[in-house]
């Protein structure tokens, strides 16, 4: 988790305040040097927090699949299938 975390503040997502608490900076400061180690950070965390759940690996991989849609354009994926 530590790790995750150090990641999005090296990518300039999450500012730490010390005394204060972690907080998520302004989008139009985000500087994303590595999308791809972005969306691996946030994956990594994301799979962390839903340990305790009883998902499996397909109903994860729906629900992200149903979430992608539902943000683009029109509603389709518009990725390619594994």
């Amino acid at each position: 988790m530590r790790k995750a975390y150090g990641e999005l503040q090296a990518n300039g997502i999450l500012e730490f305040r010390r005394g204060r608490g972690t907080y998520l900076k302004q989008r139009q400061r985000i500087r994303v040097v590595e999308p791809r180690r972005l969306v691996r950070s946030r994956l990594s965390i994301l799979v962390e927090d839903m340990a305790g759940l009883e998902i499996d690996d397909d109903e994860l991989a729906e629900l992200i699949r149903t979430e992608l849609r539902r943000m683009r354009p029109g509603g389709t994926s518009g990725g390619r299938r594994n």
